[in-house]
């Protein structure tokens, strides 16, 4: 069925918050405030950081004057909450990201009369978890205010009036008492007018594997370390390219470890890179991989790495969750292992790196099933169930 446009919406006003946008056109944050201002009158107002191309497209765009740390906090509640009753009106739209300050900001709007529309990228737990461990009379004390503010905004998003998710709707019931009804699940995608296959080098003599995204436990650093040890007796030439964030912590140990079992020259970690850098990195790769552990998060994850990767013509190996198993088939455009399994993730590396068919099957597939993923078709239909709304209320 094709997705309505939001053309006859125009006249309808729609207050955007969060805590900032993004100038990279392959995110959610760039992709779902672009398209509001695109098809709505949106008046968007973040705390740090607005695109140019959404500042171009938004009836008003406006950033919290304070920018300073931990001033900031303080004030962009308050003047987002001004600003929205300032330019809106009751029977507007709120439409806000997952994020603390926003959600309790919405909940105070949506008593004095506004409709809410939550964008639930990420788990609000999150910005607790990051200080969960952490040693020091200063950390200690930022994760009980961070838990604090958590567990007031995990009140507030019951009163959320639709939700636009990339989690289940029996994840946000069990976690956050929403009604399922209100639950319009929706994945992540890709623009496939700038993430494209790139004209390949000749064939390398290293077999490149890539993994972009940040480096933490969780997400399988270990995991990938494992392998790497593994493929030492499996493939004569090989070597792992990480690109994206990582603790100091979790550099030093990386460091060490690579160090102690000799994979000096299998495992590069790079900084975080231009987008456009990135691409490029993946368009040299023989093959990618989404190592991820299972955790309730990640369990759910439709991560945007993997839709570019397909997207660039590869192959990907991934592991066996539940976001990912609705992208990839296994053996069709992608090869799944288990979670934390190494042995089996070596395995699938060994089978596309000699099977040249099955990889070139496997690359084919996935530039195929990518498609549907493309975010113009993601936004219009998330743009239907947003019309669908309006006509409701």
């Amino acid at each position: 069925m094709e997705c309505l446009e939001c053309n006859d919406m125009k006249d309808r006003k729609v207050i955007y918050i969060s805590n900032s946008t993004t100038s990279v056109k392959n995110r959610t944050l760039f992709q779902r405030p672009l398209y509001l201002c695109k098809n709505y009158h949106t008046y968007v107002f973040c705390r740090d950081f607005i695109g140019k191309e959404i500042r171009k497209k938004a009836k008003i765009a406006k950033t919290c004057p304070i920018r300073r740390f931990p001033f900031n906090l303080i004030l962009f509640p308050i003047w987002a909450f001004f600003n929205t009753l300032i330019y809106g009106k009751r029977g507007d739209i709120v439409y806000t990201t997952h994020e603390r300050w926003p959600v309790i900001i919405s909940f105070f709007l949506k008593k004095m009369g506004f409709l809410w529309i939550v964008d639930f990228l990420d788990d609000p737990i999150l910005s607790v978890k990051y200080f969960e461990g952490k040693t020091g009379i200063k950390k200690k004390l930022q994760y009980s205010v961070a838990n604090l503010i958590y567990l007031i905004a995990k009140r507030c998003l019951q009163q959320g009036d639709l939700f636009i998710s990339l989690y289940p709707p029996g994840y946000l019931k069990r976690n956050y008492t929403v009604d399922e009804e209100k639950v319009f699940r929706v994945t992540n995608g890709v623009d496939l007018s700038i993430v494209k296959p790139m004209i390949k080098n000749q064939k390398q003599e290293i077999f490149k594997i890539v993994y972009v995204g940040r480096l933490a436990k969780e997400r399988g650093l270990g995991l990938i370390i494992q392998v790497a040890e593994v493929l030492k007796g499996l493939i004569p030439a090989y070597r792992f390219l990480l690109i994206g964030d990582i603790d100091k912590e979790d550099k030093k140990l990386l460091i060490k470890v690579i160090k102690q079992k000799r994979l000096d020259g299998y495992i590069e970690q790079l900084r975080e890179l231009d987008h456009r850098q990135v691409l490029k990195i993946i368009a040299n790769s023989s093959i990618c991989i989404c190592p991820f552990l299972k955790t309730e998060l990640l369990d759910y994850a439709f991560p945007v790495k993997i839709f570019e990767y397909m997207a660039m013509g590869k192959a990907v190996v991934a592991t066996r969750l539940k976001g990912i198993c609705q992208i990839i088939k296994d053996g069709e455009n992608g090869l799944l292992v288990e979670p934390g399994n190494f042995q089996e993730m070596a395995e699938a590396i060994k089978k596309l790196y000699y099977d040249t068919n099955l990889k070139e099957k496997i690359e084919k597939n996935a530039l195929k099933s990518v498609q549907k993923y493309d975010w113009k078709i993601i936004n219009s239909c998330i743009g239907q169930k947003i019309n669908q709304f309006i006509l409701n209320h």
